[in-house]
C-alpha cells in the first residue's frame, strides 16, 4: 500500500507540474528587474521629456502584442522628492468599448485591487529608491480578459510624488484588436481568401501611392531634429491617422517602423518546463524502482513436500 502512495504521489507531482508552464504568467520580467532590455531590445517607445513646475522627467513603453502585455519605465525627479520616505504612486486609466479600469500601483504592487481588476490583470512592478536626485520605476501589465485582448485598449497614467499628481500622457493606444484575423474569419473559403490576401499584398507592393500593412509593427521613437511639417515623420509599412500623426508631431519625436519579432519564451517559463521534464524522469524513475523492489522482497512461495 505504501508503495502505491508513493507512486501516486509522484503522477500527482508530475500533473502539477506539466500545468504550471501553461498557467505561468506571460509578463517577462526582464523588463521589470534588468534596466538594460530598456536600452538594448527593439520596438521599445522613447517619449520625450515632460516639464511640470516641479517635475521632470521621460518615460519609456513597450507593448506585447503577441502576449497582450504592457511595461513601462519612467525615470523622473520631483522637487519634493526626499532621501528619507517618499509616497510614489503610479494611477493607471484603460478603457475600450467595452469595459474601463482604474488602479494604482505603489511600491508593493497594485494598492487594493477589486475583484473585476484581479479578473483582469496580472501586474509587477520595481520601484527603484527615491532620493532626492529622482527615481526609476518599472512596471508590467498582462491583460486577462479575453474581451479586452480582441479589441483595442487606451492606456493613460499619471505619477503621484507626495500628494502631488502629474499626468504623462492623455491615452496610448495598445493595438490588441488583429485586424488581419478578423478579415480571415469572415472568408468562408479558405482557399479564395489565400489568393485575396496574395493579390491584396502584390497590389500594395507595385501601389506608390499608399502603403498598408497586414501584420502587427512596433515602433521606436528616435528625436527629430525639426517638428514643423508632415514630411518630417517618415512610415514604413505604416500609415498614421490624423489624431496620431498629431499626438506624434506634440511628442516632437520620429517614427520608424519595425516588424515584430518572434516573441519568445520567458526565463521563467524555460525553468518551469525544464524543471517539469525533470520531475517526470525523476517520477518514472522512482515508480520503476518501487515496483522492482516490490517483486524482489516479496517472499517465494515454497513447494509443498
Amino acid at each position: 500500500m505504501g508503495i502505491l502512495k508513493k507512486a501516486a504521489a509522484c503522477f500527482l507531482m508530475i500533473i502539477l507540474l506539466l500545468l504550471t508552464p501553461v498557467n505561468a504568467f506571460a509578463i517577462d520580467t526582464a523588463f521589470i528587474d534588468n534596466p538594460e532590455i530598456w536600452y538594448e531590445k527593439s520596438g521599445i517607445y522613447h517619449a520625450s521629456e515632460q516639464k511640470f513646475e516641479d517635475f521632470s522627467g521621460m518615460f519609456s513603453y513597450y507593448t506585447d502584442i503577441e502576449n497582450n502585455c504592457f511595461y513601462l519605465h519612467i525615470s523622473y525627479n520631483e522637487k519634493g522628492l526626499t532621501d528619507e520616505e517618499n509616497d510614489v504612486k503610479v494611477e493607471f486609466h484603460i478603457s475600450n468599448d467595452t469595459n474601463a479600469y482604474t488602479f494604482v500601483f505603489d511600491e508593493n504592487g497594485i494598492t487594493e485591487p477589486g475583484n473585476e481588476v484581479k479578473k483582469a490583470f496580472d501586474a509587477v512592478c520595481n520601484f527603484g529608491n527615491a532620493t532626492a536626485q529622482g527615481q526609476e520605476l518599472y512596471l508590467g501589465i498582462e491583460f486577462r480578459n479575453k474581451a479586452d485582448k480582441q479589441v483595442d485598449n487606451i492606456l493613460s497614467f499619471s505619477v503621484s510624488v507626495n500628494g502631488k499628481s502629474y499626468k504623462l500622457t492623455d491615452g496610448i493606444r495598445l493595438p490588441f484588436y488583429k485586424e488581419e484575423s478578423a478579415k480571415e474569419k469572415d472568408n468562408v473559403n479558405t482557399s479564395a481568401a489565400r489568393e485575396a490576401k496574395t493579390s491584396r499584398k502584390s497590389t500594395e507592393k507595385n501601389s506608390s501611392s499608399k502603403v498598408t500593412t497586414e501584420k502587427a509593427t512596433k515602433f521606436k521613437y528616435i528625436p527629430s531634429q525639426s517638428s514643423n511639417s508632415r514630411e518630417e515623420y517618415e512610415t514604413n509599412d505604416t500609415v498614421l491617422s490624423e489624431g496620431e500623426f498629431a499626438e506624434t508631431k506634440d511628442n516632437g519625436v520620429e517614427i520608424i517602423a519595425e516588424e515584430e519579432k518572434k516573441p519568445k519564451l520567458s526565463a521563467a517559463s524555460k525553468i518551469l518546463i525544464a524543471v517539469a521534464v525533470l520531475s517526470i524522469l525523476t517520477g518514472i524513475a522512482l515508480i520503476s524502482y518501487y515496483s522492482f523492489k516490490a517483486k524482489k522482497d516479496k517472499p517465494e512461495k515454497q513447494d509443498e513436500v
